[in-house]
This record gives C-alpha cells, structure tokens and sequence, in this order.
C-alpha cells in the first residue's frame, strides 16, 4: 500500500469517527486495539497511561465505579438517572473486583429491560449493552447480555410499538434524552455479529442551537470521494495544525453543525484571533494572508454571520449569569451553556491582554450560579441535575479551561452526585 493509498483510508476513518458519539468510539478502538500485536497494544496502553496520570476527575469516577456501595445504589435511582451513571461508570469498572461486578449485572438487566419495554433511554441503553459485550471484567459473563442483543434491536427497530419485555418493570415516565451523533452497532463479539449494519443504524438529528445550524450529512464512504471533497490527502495533517493552535481544536465539529466543514481546511490555516476577527470587510484581506481557496458568497455571508455570533457569545454569558441569578429557567440556560461549549473556546492567557473575551472565565462563573440554584435555591428535579452533570463532564475534558477552574468544576460535580445519590 502506497503512503498516498493509506492517508486517504485514514482520513476516511479518522472523518467516521469524529461523528460518533463516546461509545461508538471507544467500540471501534476496542475492536481494532485487540487486532493488535502484543508490542504495539502495550506501546499504546503505556502512552494512554502517560496521558491520563494528572486526571484527579477520572480518578474520583474510577473510585465510585469499583464501590460496590455506590453501584448498589443506583438501583434505588430513578430509571434515567441510574442509566446515565451506570453508563459513565461501567467502563471503569476493574477486572478482579468481583463484589462490584455482581452489583453491575443485577444492575444492567434492570435498566435493559426498562428500556425495552417502554423504548425510553434506547440510546443510553444501546451504549450500555456495547460496554457489557466488550468489558474484559464481564467476559464470562457475556452469555447474561446475550438475550439483550436480539430485544433491543428489536426495540429500536420497532420504534414506540410495545413489544415483549424479558423483565417487568414499571418506572415509564421518563423522557428519552439521544445522542446527536452517529453510533455503530454494538455487536463487536467476535464469534456474534450482527448480519446487518443496517439493523441499529440510528441517524444524528439537528441540534437546536442558536450559533449552529443543523447537522451535516455523513463524510464520504470512499477514500477517493473523502480526497476530492476536501481538495487535499493530507487531512490528518490538517487535523495536526488544528490541534496545536490554541482554541481551534473544535472548530472542524462546529463548521460540520454549521454544513461549513468543506471549508475547515481554510480555518485550519487561521490563528483564533483571526477566525474571530472576520467579518463583511476583512474577509478578502485575511483569505489573501493564509492563501485561502475560493468561498461562495452564500457561504461567505454564513460564516460572518456564525463569527459574529461567536463574537457575541460574552455578552449571552453576561445575560444568563444575570437571569439565573435572578431565578430564571435553569433548564434554559443549561441549554445555553452546552451550545456555548459547542463553539470554539481558547483558554485565556492570564497575563496578557487580548482582543477577545475570557469565555473559560465567564462560563465558570455561570456553572457556579447554575450550582448554587440547584443546590440551594431551587427543589431540583432529577433531569435538572443529570443534565448540569452532564455539562459539568463535558467542561472538564475541554482544553479551554485552566487546572483552577477544572478543580472548581470537579467540586460541584461531587456536590451534584451526592445530591443524586440522596435523592
């Protein structure tokens, strides 16, 4: 295979996996990690290690994941708040530690078959049952999630038609909380895969943020179609540049939410300051510095727009910590928060003054007053509390937040957990 040939494949899959969702990623790593040779599989495992040593949050969920205390008690949570942290939580969960693993299969069967026969939770409960198949602890144990396999496909297939459930269970109120991105069948055992790829096949739906239009389609099924929309074989080189340069990290998945991503070859060629600084007049001027290809004027006139949104993202902040404060709609400004957090976010250097707004600073500082509200102010429901848990999550892997802030956001995410826990 020529190194041209291998690129064009890498990009095709590196393309398919950015639109996954957590537990589709971590099923096609797992089975393509087993193919392995032992060298190259602990050559990796060493540097996944080298990189999660200074991770104090993964650490804290790794400890509640293996207490068999903490996992007994989520068979007294509500059905959607049990699947959330049982799902955050398996994958942690150590081989040896036989105590906790009996907790997680009197568990899973319950949440499995609530799923089943209500058609709530299809996607948590989906990502769940992938954890289970491929979990070295319960290998010997994978006959108990067999049955499962076939009831949940059906479930999904059938949509809201009640079908059989292999075990009664009577907590249907629930609401079904999907993932917005595209996961793969979870049949990944070797000797018990699925015959279609078709048959869990879910399709992403459109987000309803205010600075992101809908999804975009899938990436090209072919190297070749994959080479030729992007114009270059050299995406993950691309991909490199983007990484390295400060706040620009997710601008690839906000162009796709925007249908712009044929143009993020373009932007990985800007700096933050000047993505931001674009605008009606400039456009031209700041294309010519980086050599940048031609823009159509309708795609031209969405991109200042969605740049101008992001320049207005300071004062949103500045009006939802001025509303929760004043007892506004949590859920509301929640949803606020996560569409920020969909945006490219540069950490703010703390001893230099720049042209644009510190969003870490001013997005902590809502998460706190949104905390506060639950924690004191407000009788919080359950839903409210799993989804500011799920915010809380998705701050804490985000490179745009400093150490100091990510150790504020870990406390409030214990103070969360144990107000589920007592709850």
């Amino acid at each position: 295979m020529t190194m041209a040939m291998f690129q064009a494949q890498l990009n095709t899959m590196v393309m398919w996996f950015d639109q996954w969702n957590e537990s589709g990623q971590t099923v096609a790593l797992f089975k393509m990690l087993t193919r392995l040779a032992p060298t190259q599989a602990r050559f990796v495992s060493i540097a996944l290690e080298h990189s999660l040593t200074e991770c104090a949050e993964l650490a804290l969920r790794e400890k509640e994941a293996n207490n068999p205390g903490f996992v007994s008690s989520l068979l007294c949570e509500n059905k959607e708040c049990a699947m959330m942290q049982t799902v955050i939580h398996l994958p942690l969960l150590r081989p040896g530690n036989a105590e906790a693993k009996h907790c997680y299969l009197a568990l899973i069967p319950t949440l499995l078959a609530h799923t089943v026969e209500t058609g709530l939770l299809l996607e948590e409960a989906r990502q769940l049952l992938s954890y289970a198949l491929i979990h070295p602890a319960l290998r010997d144990d994978r006959k108990v999630f067999e049955p499962w396999r076939r009831s949940l496909g059906e479930r999904i297939m059938t949509g809201n038609k009640i079908i059989k459930c292999v075990t009664p269970c009577s907590d249907s109120q629930q609401k079904t909380r999907r993932s917005n991105s595209l996961t793969p069948p979870f049949a990944v055992t070797p000797n018990a895969e699925w015959t279609s790829q078709d048959d869990l096949s879910v399709h992403g739906k459109a987000r309803r943020f205010s600075l992101s239009s809908e999804h975009s389609g899938g990436p090209p099924l072919s190297p070749q179609s994959s080479q030729a929309s992007s114009g270059s074989g050299s995406e993950t080189h691309l991909d490199s540049a983007i990484y390295d340069n400060p706040g620009m990290r997710d601008v690839k998945s906000w162009l796709k939410s925007l249908r712009l991503h044929k143009y993020w070859r373009l932007f990985s060629q800007l700096s933050y300051e000047q993505m931001l600084s674009l605008n009606e007049d400039n456009f031209d001027a700041i294309l010519d510095q980086v050599g940048g290809g031609t823009v159509t004027q309708g795609a031209r006139r969405k991109i200042v727009l969605s740049i101008a949104k992001l320049r207005e993202r300071s004062g949103l902040l500045a009006l939802l910590e001025q509303d929760v404060m004043a007892g506004g709609n949590l859920m509301t400004a929640m949803d606020e928060l996560k569409m920020v957090l969909s945006t490219p976010i540069r950490a703010h250097p703390e001893d230099e003054h720049t042209a644009y707004d510190d969003i870490p600073s001013q997005f902590t500082r809502v998460l706190g007053k949104v905390c506060t509200q639950l924690m004191v102010c407000t009788p919080a429901d359950d839903e409210s509390l799993n989804l500011f848990l799920g915010l809380l999550d998705s701050t804490l892997h985000h490179d745009g937040f400093t150490a100091q802030q990510k150790k504020k956001i870990s406390s409030w995410r214990l103070q969360i957990s144990q107000q589920l826990r007592q709850m």
